[in-house]
């Protein structure tokens, strides 16, 4: 008897749960639709949502030195974040062998070690195979499309990011332990850019782009910088846009400033930008 489902979904396996018996099981999420590009797509935006939530929250963060991913409480995960294609009825065509509910290892968010290295090869090797089977090609489905063009123009922003020069960029980490000098950093260098040609402040991320797992959640500084830009540059603040991003994983606040048609200071100073950053222009201070 065939199945009504579709031959493939899409499975992503985050943390476990405890039920109120004290029963525990990994929690599970599975995509099934008739067009299994969509599915995997949906599979695959829920997978990075899963990681950016955890990484949000401090429960996910990798090393500086090593890249190594580390979860704060590993036992609360099987392998980490990952995902699987599972087969929804018993298959036994050309090559393929597999019984009804077999899942293969796609993807996980782990520091992988050889065994899950093959597996996640094996794995990707057995969808190809399935998507050959029912004929499904990548790159004449729309929604695959639309799923890749989005990642394109993710990397395309983050590119766009790394190719500024330090005079038009700066990149502000805001640590909490030393949040009193990032916040003076911060206005300075909106007063820097003003005076110059205009440019962009990152917050939450380091000049390389590599920190995809910020000790805090600076997405909730958003508002308080918004507020404090308000105050100190009052009617030239207007001119300023503050949004909190997301670019392949990395949160951050991106701050753009436009040139002004005056003289911006700050703290009485006169700030400008250069390519070595901010610098003081002491013949216009206390003007």
């Amino acid at each position: 008897m065939e199945t009504k489902l579709p031959l493939i979904s899409f499975v992503v396996k985050t943390q476990f749960i405890t039920n109120n018996s004290g029963l525990r099981r990994i929690h599970q999420q599975v995509f099934t639709n008739q067009d299994i590009l969509f599915a995997r797509e949906k599979a695959f935006e829920y997978y990075e949502a899963a990681i950016n939530v955890l990484e949000r929250e401090g429960e996910i963060w990798r090393d500086e030195k090593t890249s190594k991913i580390i979860y704060k409480n590993p036992e609360n995960y099987l392998k980490g974040i990952s995902i699987y294609i599972r087969i929804n009825e018993d298959v036994k065509k050309y090559d393929l062998a597999d019984k009804e509910n077999q899942i293969y290892l796609i993807n996980i968010h782990f520091s992988l070690n050889e065994i899950l290295k093959r597996h996640i090869e094996q794995g990707k090797k057995i969808e190809k195979k399935y998507f050959d089977l029912l004929k499904i090609n990548f790159e004449n489905k729309h929604s695959y499309i639309l799923f890749m063009g989005r990642r394109l123009e993710e990397v395309s922003k983050k590119n766009k990011i790394l190719g500024k020069s330090p005079k038009e960029i700066e990149f502000i980490e805001f640590k909490i332990k030393n949040r009193k000098s990032d916040i003076e950093l911060l206005l300075e260098s909106i007063c820097a850019f003003a005076n110059s040609d205009g440019g962009t402040i990152i917050i939450g991320q380091k000049s390389s782009f590599d920190n995809y797992s910020a000790n805090e959640n600076i997405i909730s500084f958003e508002y308080i910088i918004n507020r404090l830009i308000s105050c100190i540059y009052k009617d030239f603040a207007k001119k300023i846009i503050i949004k909190a991003e997301n670019i392949l994983g990395c949160n951050f606040i991106s701050i753009a400033i436009p040139k002004s048609e005056q003289n911006i200071f700050y703290n009485g100073v006169f700030f400008y930008r250069n390519n070595l950053g901010n610098v003081i222009d002491f013949d216009r201070n206390f003007h």
